[in-house]
């Protein structure tokens, strides 16, 4: 390395420390708009979220009328077939009803 790279190293901290505390300045007096920001990207944040979660439900409910169709389909193709569990699905009386009253 040469006398000038170690000089460059050595100020790099230096550097460093001064823009942070130019920027820290900045924040200091510009506060509002720094807090309108930060409200900003926390609304931005909390709407996102929001769209992700309406979407997931969204999705859950065409999940479970996709099983509720599906369910209704393969009944009726048990009545079709002129099976009971089409009329009555998983859950069968024990005594089943007669023609005559």
């Amino acid at each position: 390395m040469s006398a000038h790279e170690d000089d460059h190293a050595s100020t790099a901290p230096f550097v460093a420390a001064f823009l942070a505390l130019i920027l820290f300045g900045l924040a200091v007096r510009y506060w509002v708009w720094v807090a309108a920001g930060a409200g900003v990207l926390v609304l931005g944040a909390v709407l996102l979220w929001l769209a992700f979660y309406a979407a997931r439900r969204v999705d859950k409910r065409h999940e479970a009328r996709a099983a509720f169709v599906a369910r209704a389909d393969q009944q009726h193709a048990w009545v079709l077939a002129g099976d009971d569990r089409g009329i009555y699905g998983d859950y069968r009386p024990e005594v089943y009803p007669s023609g005559s009253g």
